[in-house]
């Protein structure tokens, strides 16, 4: 499970976070503040059943098969770039809530 992130991140994203964030697809426009909010507690939701996978697939990994390893790594990188994305836009959050 991954841990509740109550304080903002202290740096800026990544490279990688900002390089993965301007190849995506514009995020359809979501005007509502609630309607933000719901939808980073569902991507924090989806972030945790994603960790819950790797984790179980680590326990899978051998040494010896470095296709696995690496395939394991990439999706792990994912995750971390998804996971860096779901924080800073809760950041985000956090100080429009707090100018309420």
């Amino acid at each position: 499970m991954v841990a509740k992130a109550a304080s903002a991140p202290k740096s800026t994203p990544s490279s990688a976070v900002t390089a993965a964030a301007s190849k995506m697809a514009p995020a359809p426009s979501i005007l509502n503040l609630t309607d933000r909010l719901e939808a980073n507690r569902q991507e924090f939701v989806r972030l945790s059943d994603w960790y819950d996978s790797l984790k179980h697939e680590r326990g899978y990994l051998r040494k010896g098969d470095t296709d696995a390893v690496e395939a394991y790594n990439t999706e792990a990188a994912k995750y971390q770039t998804a996971l860096q994305l779901a924080k800073t836009e809760q950041a985000e959050l956090a100080k429009l809530t707090a100018k309420k």
